[in-house]
């Protein structure tokens, strides 16, 4: 009885891709005719994303110097963003055109996180506090803080 059934269900999953073959292949005029869309994704600015806490980090840098609070929103808590752009990027001008103040200086772990920080020439910095997968929590950009 089970071959049966099982000789039943092979021979209806064949019918079903036929016809599925059979439509899409129409090119009559049918007005029935099987048809593909194609869309296209929209281009962003910001960088992408690497699955490590440092690429969370430098994306959400790269959003706030394009002024682009929608990209940071996808790889920070609304909290950090908010605390990134309450102070607008701002490059700085020099002789051959506007320069990035802002140097990386690198990441570093610490206890369920990792800390990224910017520093500019004088004493001004940039902290962020990106919350590692630890305990089963997204990576996200949670908390950023400022020096003068």
């Amino acid at each position: 009885m089970t071959i049966g059934l099982t000789v039943l269900g092979v021979a209806i999953v064949g019918l079903i891709v036929a016809i599925a073959i059979v439509a899409s292949s129409d090119s009559g005029g049918n007005p029935h005719a099987a048809t593909t869309t194609t869309t296209v994704a929209p281009t962003t600015t910001t960088t992408v994303v690497g699955a490590d806490p440092q690429g969370y980090a430098v994306a959400l840098f790269n959003a706030w110097k394009a002024g682009d609070r929608v990209a940071a929103g996808r790889v920070a808590s609304p909290d950090a963003v908010n605390q990134l752009f309450a102070t607008p990027y701002q490059a700085q001008p020099s002789t051959g055109g506007s320069v990035d103040p802002w140097s990386f200086e690198g990441c570093q772990g610490a206890a369920g996180a990792t800390i990224c920080t910017w520093k500019t020439q004088g004493t001004s910095a940039i902290a962020m506090r990106v919350r590692n997968s630890t305990g089963g929590l997204p990576v996200l950009v949670v908390e950023v803080q400022r020096t003068p």
